[in-house]
């Protein structure tokens, strides 16, 4: 029988050695916490801020955006009354824009680990088969969501280059966590700036210009193993005829960050018309009706 039990040992050994975390966390795959992600996306709003800026300036007063664009100036000691009026008018209806990131990391992780054994015993009279199987089954999930809002003057002042150089990530995409990476901001605010300079940009309640992008990023990695034993003597009468073992884990992250830019409500700001309402209420009836489509779509796809 200490042969049978030396078997049943290995099979528990097999299932100790799946380990787990118990709070799954976005650190291990995207090399940094959840403060460096949200202060790098911040930083590249900021760094796609500033290049704008100093692109808009540059336009009548290519003097001091030299300045500024080279360091020799910061922001938070420009002058206004230094620029033309039509420049100097366009900074500071913006400077009150207001930029909002909704972050969401749902992260789920999983290890199973199993084993099993043959052993074939002989006998006088014959011949005693044992087989003998084990699994251990582990998932982990873990949701957080925060938000942070920044305003252009505040980025624009109060960040910069070697604040933001701070970072150890280096800047840039990137595609297997693309949120630990450059998400484009720059294309975002250059969007919002010529929509509502041109484009009859309104918000989602009322006329004052909004705009928001929704990036969802899904990234799935795993790995298992197989490996197998066969035909091996235990002693003159009893061999291990197979022995496996199983061994999977898996990770599966998705983080989700919802930026909105939008400028603050003018005094003067007419309301929406009885038409511009209906119209408002209706593009929203149609984007939650999307929302949820897209919802039962995806139920739909996991019951599969």
């Amino acid at each position: 029988m200490r042969t049978y039990d030396k078997a049943f040992l290995a099979v528990a050994a097999i299932v100790a050695l799946s380990g787990c975390a118990i709070r799954p966390l976005p650190d291990p795959v995207t090399r940094t916490d959840t403060y460096g992600i949200s202060l790098h996306i911040r930083c590249e709003t900021y760094r796609a801020l500033r290049k704008y800026a100093i692109g808009l300036i540059r336009i009548r007063n290519s003097e001091i955006a030299e300045r500024l664009e080279t360091g020799a100036l910061e922001f938070k000691d420009l002058n206004l009354n230094t620029l033309d009026d039509e420049t100097r008018g366009v900074i500071e209806r913006y400077d009150q824009t207001t930029i909002a990131y909704s972050f969401r990391f749902e992260i789920t992780e999983f290890n199973k680990i199993g084993g099993d054994i043959d052993i074939l015993h002989t006998m006088t009279s014959g011949r005693f088969g044992l087989g003998a199987k084990a699994s251990d089954d582990h998932e982990r999930s873990n949701t957080r969501s925060f938000r942070v809002i920044d305003d252009w003057r505040s980025l624009l002042t109060v960040f910069n280059s070697r604040y933001c150089d701070t970072l150890s990530r280096p800047s840039g995409s990137n595609f297997a966590y693309p949120i630990a990476g450059d998400i484009g901001m720059e294309e975002q605010i250059r969007l919002f700036y010529d929509m509502n300079q041109s484009g009859n940009l309104v918000g989602s309640e009322t006329n004052a210009p909004s705009i928001s992008d929704t990036l969802i990023f899904t990234t799935k990695i795993g790995g298992s193993i197989t490996p197998r034993l066969e035909l091996i003597p235990l002693n003159k009468t009893t061999q291990l005829t197979k022995a496996s073992i199983t061994g999977e884990l898996g990770r599966w992250d998705v983080h989700q960050v919802i930026v909105n830019i939008s400028l603050p409500p003018e005094e003067k700001n007419r309301e929406p018309t009885i038409a511009e309402q209906r119209a408002i209420r209706e593009l929203n009836r149609q984007e939650n009706l999307q929302l949820d489509n897209n919802l039962a779509r995806e139920i739909a796809r996991e019951l599969r």
